[in-house]
This record gives C-alpha cells, structure tokens and sequence, in this order.
C-alpha cells in the first residue's frame, strides 16, 4: 500500500506522537507566544510605571542641570541611585516578557530538548525542501495570518491614537512636566490592546496548530498494521521475559525451600517456606512460597530435603498474601509461626530418635 498523504487517513498513534516530539515536532502557536510576551510586557510596565516618575525626575533634573549632575556623578552622590532607579524601570521590561513566553510554552506542553533540530543537515540548505516551505500552503497560511492581525492591530491602533492624541495634550498642565508618566500610561494601554488583539488570534490559532500537527502525523493503513505489530511483538517478548524471570525464580525457590526449617501448606493451594535464625537475633524469614502448581512443587522439594510440612490453611494464606520472599514474618503471624517452629522441631527430635 502507498505511503502517499491521500492514503493517511488513520489518526496518528501515540508512538508516532512520542516519536515526533523527540524529534521537536511539537504544537508551537506563535500567536500564543505572542501574546503572552504582550502580556508579560503589560505587567512589567504596571512594575515599571512605579519607577518611571522617579526616573523622568532624575532625568529632568540631568537636562535642566546638567553642571550639577555632572559634578554629583563625578563624586558617587547620584551614581547609585540612577543604578538603581534604572534598574527599576529597565529589569521587568526585559525579563517577564521572557518568563511570560517560557510559560506559555509550557502550558503548550511545547518544551523539548531536540538536538536534530540543531543537527547538520543537507535538506537545510536544499533549495527546493526551502522552496517548499516557503511557498507552501503551511506559509500561505501563515502569510494571510500575519496579515489579517496586522491589518486589525493598524485599525485598531490608528482608532486609539486617534482618541488618545488630543486627550493626551489637553492632560499637560501649564509649567508642569509629567509627560513621562502620561507617556508611560498610554503605552501601558496601546500594549494591553495589543494584547487583546494577539489574545483573540491565539485561541484561534492554537486549535488549528494542534490539528495540522495531527494531520501532518496522520498514518496510512500499512503504517498502523506495521506498528501493532511491532507493539504486539513487543509485548510478546516482554511477556517470554517476564516467564523467563519467573521461571529462574522459581528454580531459585526448589533450592532455597530445602534450605527451610519449616513448610506451611493449605495443603495443595498455597506453600510458604520459612526460615529462622537459632541464635533469635533475627525474626524467621520467607525464602519461598507459591501457589497451586508451584505449592505442590515446593512441597515434593521439600520432602525430597527432609523439611518438615505443616498443615496450616488459615497462615499459609495469611503469609503468603503479606509477606514477600526474603522478607521476615509480620508481628500478627508470631503465634502462627511459633507453632511451626514447635512443630518442626518435635518432627525433627521425632526423627533422631527413630
């Protein structure tokens, strides 16, 4: 079957997803970017319209004065503060727009570390890969979206100017020098309307990023065939590991159940093979247990060995739900387990005697 776009119709699987994204496939709206640089630079000039006053004032007192300020500069009286009050007004401008735009793409689940995008490549410099993505119905589209916005943010700039321009200069008192502040106020309010604007071109375009992703990621039908089975094989072959495992453990528990002081049976559904320490320094341990075929297994390998095999259906069960191989009993099984150890050994004094 072709691999052509007419024949990938199925949706993309989760691997192809995982796959692309390694590669820096992601869902990037730009648009969104945008906006939220817009809106980090709304809320760091809020932060910096604060310093602004204090910083038209240093500046002004610079302009009308300049022999005084130099003569304050050259001997660190006003050094600091214009660091400082700088620092105030420059800092937000550059930095939460940035923090703003590491945000977004993470709310994007768009942050990835691809080193391919970055690798050599001749498909980079072909002329006609470039050609093709310049031209493109991908570019067209982005060309008439690009367009559009700057035709609706000329509008609707134009319109605020236009309103703001007059009220601007009838707000400047006679003698009194605060078109910093004024200027700061009407920028403060062109950029939130510039964010208005790339807000509403975001929730459109972030829907239609995501679907072209998922119809440039869409598979043919040969593909989804191809990748169940390679899924299924890769099941299968986890499924002969987890076997393999669980046959070398079992193997391991033939051996480590003669090495027991004790079986406890139910009395063909669950084994549980228990081992202590003489000295009772440490409490008695689990060093096999099965059910079913293995717990009749245990049980031959057991008497093989000369264990001693307890009847006990209520413990049996009780251990072998609780208590994992190679881990000691729980306080609730003490009772239980004395029992066994009493019986063991009354079984092994039984038999040097006979």
């Amino acid at each position: 079957m072709s691999d052509d776009a007419a024949d990938k119709v199925e949706p993309a699987s989760q691997g192809k997803k995982e796959r692309a994204k390694k590669k820096g496939d992601v869902p990037v709206s730009q648009e969104a970017n945008t906006a939220a640089a817009l809106a980090g630079f709304v809320l760091a000039l809020a932060f910096a319209a604060a310093g602004a006053a204090g910083f038209s004032k240093l500046l002004r007192g610079f302009l009308l004065h300049p022999e005084e300020a130099s003569t304050a500069l050259l001997e660190g009286g006003m050094t600091g503060k214009l660091s400082v009050e700088a620092m105030l007004f420059l800092v937000p401008l550059a930095a939460v727009p940035g923090i703003a735009v590491i945000l977004a793409l993470g709310l994007q689940q768009s942050i990835v570390f691809a080193p391919q995008r970055i690798k050599p490549s001749i498909d980079k410099i072909s002329p006609l890969k470039n050609a093709g993505k310049k031209f493109g119905p991908q570019a067209l589209l982005e060309f008439a979206k690009n367009s559009l916005k700057a035709v609706v943010l000329s509008i609707v700039s134009g319109i605020f100017l236009w309103i703001e321009a007059n009220r601007v200069a009838l707000q400047i008192p006679e003698g009194r020098n605060i078109l910093a502040v004024l200027l700061m106020r009407e920028l403060l309010l062109f950029v939130g309307i510039a964010f208005a604007v790339s807000a509403v071109f975001a929730l459109i375009d972030i829907p239609i990023v995501r679907a072209q992703r998922e119809k440039r990621l869409k598979m043919s039908h040969q593909e989804t065939k191809d990748e169940r089975k390679d899924s299924e094989g890769d099941q299968d072959l986890k499924a002969k590991r987890r076997m393999k495992a669980q046959e070398i453990a079992n193997q391991r528990m033939m051996e480590d159940v003669k090495t027991a002081d004790v079986l406890l049976m139910n009395p063909t559904h669950y084994a549980v093979a228990l081992k202590w320490d003489r000295s009772g320094e440490d409490l008695p341990k689990c060093v096999a247990k099965g059910t079913d075929e293995v717990a009749l297994r245990l049980r031959a390998a057991a008497s093989e060995a000369g264990v001693p095999v307890r009847e006990d259906p209520p413990s049996a069960r009780s251990l072998h739900a609780t208590v994992g191989v190679g881990e000691a009993i729980k306080p609730e099984h003490f009772a239980a387990v004395a029992a066994a150890i009493r019986f063991a050994d009354r079984i092994r004094a039984l038999r040097r005697r006979g």
